[in-house]
C-alpha cells in the first residue's frame, strides 16, 4: 500500500475512533428511546467500520 492510502486509513481511524467516542458519550447521557436504539446501532456500524480497516491494513 502507498504511503497515501495508509494516511488515508489513518485519518479514516481517527475520525472512527472520534465518532465512537461522541456516540459512546450520548449513549451514556441517556439518548430518548427511538434516538437510542439508532445510536447504538451506529455504534455498532463504526466498531464494524474499525475492524475492516484493520484488516485492510494488515493485507
Amino acid at each position: 500500500m502507498g504511503p497515501q492510502r495508509l494516511e488515508a486509513l489513518s485519518r479514516l481511524r481517527s475520525d472512527i475512533s472520534s465518532f465512537e467516542a461522541t456516540l459512546r458519550q450520548k449513549l451514556q447521557l441517556g439518548a430518548p428511546g427511538g434516538e437510542f436504539a439508532k445510536l447504538k446501532q451506529i455504534y455498532s456500524a463504526s466498531q464494524a467500520s474499525g475492524k475492516i480497516i484493520e484488516a485492510i491494513r494488515a493485507m
